[in-house]
């Protein structure tokens, strides 16, 4: 053997080491991106299942009783809070909408669809942009188009309208 196979065959053998180690540490960056993702949806569940102010507004959603006391505008707030910081976890890929949809989308899909949420989103008086709010709805496919919500502010706007032009 030359001295030139023997500097090719070592430096083969160097390339699938390396390749070897690359496969190795993809395998614990998936690995260990899926435990944190875990972790995640587990602390994001123990919050959303022991926060008095998010289940006050689902228990308010879910139980159609007409004297039940509605949440207040601060617990309505946390409710949406919770679903905008579940949005940034989607945006950046860390939480799948399946599993946003499975666990959590059911009362926020109520909150927009059904007559006892819409309530609840006419207490909303500020025009919040909540980017990532947006994200979550339309990956669990709560639209526009199933709410009131957008009638709501336009209904707003049209009002602030008439109380600036006062009719003589």
């Amino acid at each position: 053997m030359t001295e030139n196979s023997i500097q090719a065959w070592s430096s083969l053998a160097m390339a699938v080491i390396a390749f070897i180690a690359l496969i190795v540490a993809c395998y614990e960056y998936f690995s260990h991106k899926e435990i944190n993702k875990h972790q995640l949806f587990s602390q994001l569940n123990i919050r959303y299942q022991e926060s008095d102010d998010i289940q006050t507004v689902i228990r308010y959603l879910r139980i159609k009783n007409p004297s039940d006391k509605k949440p207040t505008l601060y617990q309505l707030e946390l409710f949406l809070r919770f679903f905008e910081e579940i949005g940034m976890y989607m945006s950046t890929k860390s939480l799948p909408a399946e599993t946003v949809d499975k666990f959590f989308g059911f009362y926020l899909k109520e909150l927009y669809t059904s007559p006892r949420g819409n309530e609840l989103l006419a207490l909303l008086i500020k025009d919040e942009e909540l980017p990532y709010l947006e994200i979550v709805k339309k990956q669990i496919g709560i639209s526009n188009n199933d709410t009131k919500w957008s009638c709501l502010k336009a209904l707003k706007k049209v009002k602030s309208c008439f109380n600036e032009f006062s009719f003589n």
